[in-house]
């Protein structure tokens, strides 16, 4: 059996466990720069506020709603996840990460699945202040589906919806096609002009239909709403395909240094991500815009190979800083930069030659960086870095003036009792 773990309104719910006056209380939580909605609770759902919207066409309207508004506190966040993960880890289902707050759960032995449902409900709420939804079926898309229903019908479900040959249609039925897992807007469009309207009618559609349109995922989405296995647990993440790390300013900027050091920071986290997955990467791509709100939108970018000698971060900043003058324009008032990095590979493959002249230089680099992990491991991320991201780091630092303290992961930060 399969389940679906889903913490409701997760940000927010985060914000309430170290706040319970906010429970019952209009919240939402904000995106980078506080720019687009990005976290609502239910009371802000009922008030009309939908997700991604920019925060400047709804301020004014919620405004005579007492609703709480809070930047992102991304520390916080992945804290709560990794708590949440970890307790799911210690019971005994197999586990599948899926996102910051879902996580697929295999059951090998048969339960009482209403009653385990529950009480991993009561659990997580007891250790961690968070509620979830689970949703059980004999699928991974089932389990999405039971999952979404336990949302929709607080009240009925309490959390915990089981489908199973005896209610399965029914809660297919229920279920809008636009909110099945796995079908995308244009396959709606299409699947809504020959007359289906819920996932019930996607189950019993004829097969050849979905095939020829749907192509390979609509038929194994088929499949999985008729019960049948085609997506088991991901134990190993894939191999990603790009690596991208950005930053968007906290005002326009058209200083080269200042833009230059927000861009190798992007550059230090593309690094990082790249050292933990134990990866090399092909080709750079270095850019820079200004708003897209306004008019005169410019978007300026440049790309270049990398070499096998050409990992570390050293080497990858001194290639982004000549990519970066390549394109830049001092006329111009940059709102983000970024670096995107593809064509990756493990670096256990690369096999080293004996002729080239700058292996010696890639052995120190290779130990610089091993050094730069182990200072930043004890010290903490921010202890010691390229004096080019610490010279401006205010100057392009984003707005987060309403982001609510860190209260899991800094001292200096942690919950005051009295």
């Amino acid at each position: 059996m399969f389940a679906l773990v889903d913490a409701n309104n997760f940000y927010v719910s985060c914000e309430r466990v170290f706040q319970p006056d906010l429970e019952g209380k209009p919240v939402l939580v904000l995106s980078n720069n506080d720019g687009c909605v990005i976290a609502r609770s239910d009371e802000v759902k009922a008030l009309g506020c939908k997700m991604g919207e920019p925060y400047f066409k709804v301020k004014e309207r919620l405004s005579g709603h007492g609703v709480r508004v809070f930047s992102s506190n991304y520390a916080l966040y992945g804290d709560m996840s990794a708590r949440l993960m970890a307790l799911l880890m210690a019971g005994s289902a197999d586990v599948e990460v899926y996102s910051v707050d879902e996580a697929f759960l295999f059951y090998r032995d048969r339960q009482d699945w209403k009653t385990e449902g529950a009480s991993l409900v009561a659990k997580i709420r007891q250790y961690l202040g968070l509620p979830i939804s689970i949703g059980f079926a004999a699928t991974k898309t089932l389990a999405k589906v039971a999952n979404r229903l336990a949302k929709q019908d607080k009240e009925r479900y309490q959390g915990v919806c089981v489908l199973d040959d005896t209610n399965v249609d029914r809660g297919l039925s229920a279920l809008p096609l636009t909110d099945l897992w796995g079908v995308g807007r244009r396959h709606a469009r299409y699947l809504h002009a020959q007359g289906f309207s819920t996932a019930y009618d996607v189950k019993y559609a004829p097969t050849a239909m979905i095939k020829k349109q749907l192509k390979s995922p609509g038929l194994q989405l088929q499949h999985e709403l008729k019960g049948h296995v085609c997506h088991d647990l991901e134990y190993e993440p894939a191999l990603r395909k790009s690596i991208c790390a950005s930053k968007s300013f906290g005002r326009k900027l058209s200083d080269v240094d200042v833009v230059l050091g927000a861009l190798l920071s992007n550059v230090d986290r593309a690094h990082e991500k790249l050292r933990q997955q134990g990866l090399y990467a092909g080709f750079m791509l270095v850019f820079v815009h200004s708003s897209p709100f306004k008019g005169g939108y410019v978007f300026h970018r440049a790309q270049c190979s990398l070499s096998d000698h050409e990992q570390s971060l050293l080497s990858l900043s001194g290639i982004a800083k000549r990519a970066l003058l390549s394109c830049f324009d001092s006329k111009v008032r940059y709102c983000k930069s970024g670096v995107l990095l593809w064509g990756l590979y493990s670096k256990d493959c690369v096999q080293p030659s004996l002729f080239e002249d700058k292996v010696g230089n890639s052995k120190q680099s290779e130990k610089l960086d091993q050094a730069l992990e182990a200072v930043r491991k004890r010290y903490g991320k921010n202890s010691v870095g390229l004096a080019s991201t610490g010279c401006y780091a205010a100057e392009y630092q984003m707005n987060s003036a309403q982001r609510s303290p860190r209260y899991s992961t800094r001292w200096d930060e942690l919950l005051e009792v009295s």
